[in-house]
């Protein structure tokens, strides 16, 4: 064997432990590693008793304007969005059949002032 091939042996050996914890932790449920959450924690139950209305209010107003993710259960494959199971359960609403390009703020104000003008309300 060659002296350069022996030393990047010695060095795998050192470091291999090393890559093995890393990655160990990096799989912990508790790791905050690539997590991806637009609430980062929850009220638990009883808890709403116990904290101040104003805070209860801010919370609310959070969850309101929250971008949901797929982590967070956002995007149910086997749900309509509306709680009704999808009609064919063997096609999940997966990527790219999940996409929904249809909710949202600026489609809605796209779809609605057009409407309203034709009413002769004005934005």
């Amino acid at each position: 064997m060659s002296k350069t091939f022996r030393k990047i042996c010695r060095w795998l050996a050192f470091l291999s432990p090393f890559l093995v914890a890393m990655v160990a932790w990096a799989q912990n449920p508790n790791s905050q590693v690539g997590r991806e959450v637009a609430i980062p924690s929850h009220l638990q139950d009883g808890e709403e008793f116990n904290t101040p209305v104003s805070q209860l209010i801010r919370y609310g107003a959070q969850l309101f304007n929250a971008k949901f993710t797929i982590q967070e259960g956002a995007g149910r494959p086997l749900s309509k969005g509306t709680g009704a199971g999808v009609s064919d359960p063997t096609s999940p609403l997966v990527f790219p059949r999940n996409f929904d390009r249809l909710s949202s703020p600026e489609r809605v104000r796209a779809v609605t002032m057009p409407q309203l003008r034709a009413q002769g309300a004005t934005a």
